[in-house]
């Protein structure tokens, strides 16, 4: 119950690597790279270097869409064993920041920075430090910070270099973030779709209950 402009005590950071399926394989950086993983039996792009993004390639894509848009696309097939290496180097290099360190979800880390703040002089000191231990693992990165390990990590995967560092300043961060954030099913997505709603703001407007009479309690 502390006043909105208080800073906040506990403070999370996510550390995100949104190409790690690509950063652990070893790839030529001037050749539109894909990895690629079966979904529903079929071959679908997991994620891709900045060459194919500039050839249209996006995750979500279907391989033969992306081969589509770029004949010379090189695909891989996924290695999670190499990712969860990379996530250990990364939670591992952690540890030199923060006590508390977790793996939180796919292709993500978080530790909480609110004493290291102090040690570190201030978000600044800390965020310098994480880029000097985190760069030595080999992999892109992106920060995010906010009171909670699930609102840093939809930070860091949609509103990268976000830093909800009072407690009044997270609801408006939220407010913007897509729906997809939620983990829904692509029915339930669809649903919401079909009736306007695709970010937390609008989905938060409407009434609780009409929300569980129109998409379902759950």
């Amino acid at each position: 119950a502390a006043p909105a402009a208080a800073q906040l005590r506990r403070l999370w950071l996510c550390v995100h690597l949104p190409r790690l399926p690509v950063d652990v394989l070893k790839t030529s950086v001037t050749i539109p790279c894909a990895v690629i993983e079966a979904v529903r039996n079929r071959p679908q792009v997991i994620a891709c270097n900045s060459v194919a993004e500039k050839r249209g390639v996006q995750p979500g894509m279907a391989l033969a869409a992306a081969l589509s848009l770029c004949a010379e696309l090189d695909a891989r097939e996924r290695d999670r064993r190499a990712e969860c290496a990379r996530l250990n180097d990364i939670a591992a290099a952690a540890w030199q920041l923060s006590p508390t360190v977790c793996l939180y979800d796919a292709g993500s880390v978080v530790l909480e920075i609110g004493g290291s703040m102090k040690l570190f002089n201030g978000l600044g000191g800390v965020l310098q430090r994480a880029r000097e231990e985190f760069s030595r693992c080999g992999a892109d990165f992106v920060f995010a910070a906010a009171g909670t390990p699930r609102a840093a990590c939809w930070l860091a995967r949609h509103l990268p270099g976000s830093y909800a560092l009072f407690a009044g300043e997270l609801p408006g961060l939220l407010r913007g973030l897509p729906v997809q954030v939620l983990g829904l099913t692509e029915q339930q997505l669809n649903a919401l779709r079909r009736s306007g709603v695709r970010t937390l703001g609008a989905l938060l407007r409407l009434s609780r209950v009409g929300v569980a009479r129109r998409f379902g309690p759950e």
